[in-house]
């Protein structure tokens, strides 16, 4: 076979501590694997490692070359870090191992390997030759060859420029006393001096020779150069001795330089004893008190915001000085009520109680309780971010849990009568946000229950249209609106009218048959219309900012009926969500920043980001547009999170189509 290839070598290939395998494509026999070499470089010492073939231990390495004889692959035993790369290359033994016997055939192919070896064992001694020191083809007449070593002498072209010596050291160590018999070097007449090569210190005049007592005194005559380096203001008339180090500075000398880290302790040490820090906890700040001394701020409650009363400033409840305030958290009195931080809590009807996921009834979850103040009092917060919790798993959804009341889960219930109700996503194990959705009643299994999305509702001569949102008031519907509290709460909307008297209320997952919306936007209830949503929140003071669905199209989208919250002041801006995607399989259906879907594996898949988010602890939701399954969300990181579907009987993974909608902070 031919020697196409001008290269025995392979440019450095990075590491990256996952890739084992790296390939070469320069010509090689096959079989003679012992030709083909490998180092690995530690960048950041500049160090080499030869690896060993057919080793077993970290440095070890196998060979696979291809069957053609042009390139291949090698195959490390240690995949190191991006610190190190790999160079590749071949070098035969310079022997001619063939035996060529009388009037035997021609043996082409022996014969054709010979050549190849030989060609390539002159591409090796080429690149070898590329590496060394070499003259200008126009130079002639000059000898090359290397003087014996000597120690600490550098070497030199001779005066002639014809040959190699060893030169003088670059460094001298010189001890001269000035009011002695001076010390020469390389000079042979003047008192007092030391005479050096011109080029390298000279006096400022031009002179050959440079005094002692000029050296001692630079600053004090003319300016003396050294090295390019002109020293004109500089004055030392004090010699200095000595550099200590003392952190306390205590020997106060005039002749002693101290180091950098003594100068550090002793200043550290002075400013301790001056400065006194009153701050005590986490979020405190300084202030100004009423006798116009430095004082501590104690970090205000959750939720509470800082604020002035034109001479003091004081932490107070967000709702300010009055008014009803779009609060997240309530306290509440109610006696001897046992509970503790993170109790799920539902309202009876006369107090509340903690709620369970074994009855709809049971799991009408109305928040989590932040804080008690004592046996009679708590906090009771219903959105936001929560913190002070514990045993949640990060970037996983949490449900009400069916056997333990006021507990949560991260396993959503699967027996038939239970509630599947999520109300909070982890982004730590302490911490999360309350995302209180509809819960859904557990279907009976294959005699055609299931987790219903919709409800067929009689009700006499009710009025209603597809795409009107309604609310519950006493025992019938009405259409909801957003300029109260009471009105804006929504149920769910109209997907379908049989007659006069029957309509499908549809209050989860995907609605169609709708009109007149604009793809990716977030629908709010709408505060002038009844039962109409908008894509602009409410902003006046007494209205309610409703959000209930995200387009996907002009005509369809998902609900996502989230608790409304009532504005007493112009509403912080309210974003959608920052990624979502409804995908079967690899198919990606609509989207918002989501560039593909991964099939990893049955009923795994792994949704892959357009843009990256700033961290890993967003928000995720995640549904499965199948009954009987439950789905969640694992691997989170700034560009992709994987979603996992597994049907409730059993357990185990299947194929479904899914959605999943992400709430986090964009890159």
């Amino acid at each position: 076979m031919t020697v196409l290839s001008q290269t025995n070598k392979m440019d450095a290939q990075a590491m990256n501590g996952v890739a084992t395998q790296f390939s070469f494509t320069f010509r090689a026999l096959v079989d003679v694997e012992e030709a083909i070499k490998a180092v690995v470089t530690d960048t950041t010492t500049s160090t080499d490692t030869d690896l060993i073939l057919n080793d077993g231990g970290v440095d070890g390495y196998t060979v696979t070359i291809d069957d053609d004889g042009v390139g291949g692959y090698i195959t490390v035993n240690d995949a190191r870090s991006t610190d190190y790369t790999i160079t590749i290359y071949r070098e035969y033994e310079e022997t001619q191992i063939s035996n060529y016997a009388d009037y035997n055939s021609f043996p082409a192919e022996t014969v054709e390997d010979d050549y190849d070896k030989g060609t390539m064992i002159d591409q090796q001694i080429s690149e070898v030759q590329g590496r060394t020191l070499t003259l200008p083809i126009t130079v002639t007449g000059v000898d090359t060859t290397l003087p014996v070593p000597e120690a600490g002498r550098p070497i030199g072209w001779n005066d002639t420029a014809d040959g190699l010596t060893n030169e003088p050291s670059l460094v001298y160590q010189l001890q001269v006393d000035v009011d002695a018999t001076p010390d020469y070097l390389g000079a042979t007449s003047g008192d007092g001096v030391l005479r050096v090569n011109t080029a390298n210190l000279s006096y400022a005049d031009g002179g050959d020779f440079v005094t002692l007592d000029t050296i001692q005194n630079i600053g004090t005559t003319a300016s003396p150069t050294f090295n390019n380096l002109t020293l004109t203001t500089l004055t030392m008339t004090q010699a200095i001795n000595i550099i200590l180090d003392e952190d306390d500075l205590v020997s106060d000398r005039d002749d002693a330089l101290a180091t950098q880290q003594s100068i550090k302790a002793y200043i550290d040490t002075e400013i301790s004893g001056v400065y006194s820090d009153p701050l005590t906890t986490r979020g405190d700040i300084l202030v100004r008190d009423a006798t116009n001394t430095t004082a501590r701020l104690p970090i205000g409650a959750d939720t509470y915001v800082l604020t002035s009363d034109g001479t003091d400033a004081s932490w107070q409840p967000s709702s300010g000085g009055g008014g009803s305030a779009s609060t997240v958290t309530y306290d509440v009195t109610q006696a001897t009520h046992g509970f503790s931080v993170g109790d799920v809590l539902r309202h009876n009807g006369t107090s509340y109680t903690e709620a369970q996921a074994d009855s709809e009834t049971n799991a009408e979850v109305i928040g989590i309780v932040s804080a008690v103040a004592d046996v009679n009092n708590f906090t009771l917060q219903v959105a936001g971010r929560i913190t002070g919790l514990s045993g949640l798993t990060a970037g996983s959804a949490h449900f009400l849990d069916e056997t333990t009341a006021g507990a949560m889960t991260d396993t959503a219930p699967t027996t038939d009568g239970e509630v599947t109700k999520p109300i909070l996503v982890a982004d730590s194990t302490t911490s999360g946000y309350i995302y209180n959705m509809r819960g859904l009643v557990v279907g009976s299994g294959g005699g055609g229950g299931g987790a219903s999305l919709s409800e067929d509702i009689t009700q006499a001569t009710h009025g209603f249209a597809v795409g009107d949102w309604l609310r519950l008031s006493g025992t019938s519907y009405v259409k909801a609106q957003a300029d109260s509290v009471a009105n804006a709460e929504s149920v769910g909307v109209v997907s379908a009218v049989a007659d006069v008297n029957n309509f499908t209320l549809q209050f989860g997952g995907k609605v169609t048959g709708l009109s007149g919306l604009s793809a990716d936007d977030t629908y709010f209830i709408d505060e002038s219309t009844a039962g109409a949503i908008t894509n602009t929140a409410p902003s006046a003071v007494g209205e309610v900012v409703k959000p209930v669905l995200i387009a996907d199209s002009t005509t369809s989208g998902y609900i996502f009926n989230m608790r409304g919250s009532e504005n007493v002041t112009a509403p912080a801006t309210v974003v959608g969500a920052d990624a979502y995607a409804r995908f079967n399989s690899t198919t990606l259906g609509e989207s918002h920043n989501v560039t593909s879907i991964t099939h990893s594996s049955t009923g795994q898949y792994v949704v892959n980001f357009t843009n990256a988010f700033a961290n890993a602890n967003y928000a995720v939701v995640s549904t499965a547009q199948q009954i009987n399954v439950v789905c969640d969300v694992t691997n989170p990181t700034t560009t992709s999170v994987q979603v996992n579907i597994q049907r409730r009987s059993d357990g185990a993974y299947i194929n479904a189509p899914a959605s999943v909608i992400v709430f986090g902070t964009l890159a």
